[in-house]
């Protein structure tokens, strides 16, 4: 699970998926989800999606997992060499490829 500075920064700053989370019926909480907390607060303020429940999110779109793994695929077989920031691990692959496929964003950096 990536809980680097770098993802967090990248969760906090997608807003849709964060709206998702805020939705209680959308994604099952589980002690296993993972929160950023800000400096002096006492909730937590950033939720930091797993890769299993972004490509959750992501199947609502592709029903079929075999499609929803080749749109992902071609999605990263697209990403320019050497690849871009926000591609050091799986969970930051699946959130770009997320915000490209809910939101639109074609090359969503994090704003």
């Amino acid at each position: 699970m990536d809980t680097s500075e770098q993802y967090a920064n990248m969760c906090q700053k997608a807003t849709g998926i964060q709206q998702l989370r805020r939705m209680e019926s959308y994604i099952d909480i589980t002690e296993k989800d993972y929160y950023i907390t800000a400096l002096g607060s006492d909730l937590p303020t950033t939720w930091l999606p797993r890769q299993d429940q972004l490509q959750e999110i992501v199947h609502t779109c592709c029903t079929n997992p075999m499609c929803l793994l080749i749109d992902f695929f071609n999605y990263c077989r697209e990403l320019p060499n050497p690849a871009p920031e926000g591609t050091d691990s799986m969970e930051q692959l699946w959130l770009l490829f997320t915000m490209k496929t809910i939101y639109s964003k074609e090359e969503w950096d994090g704003d």
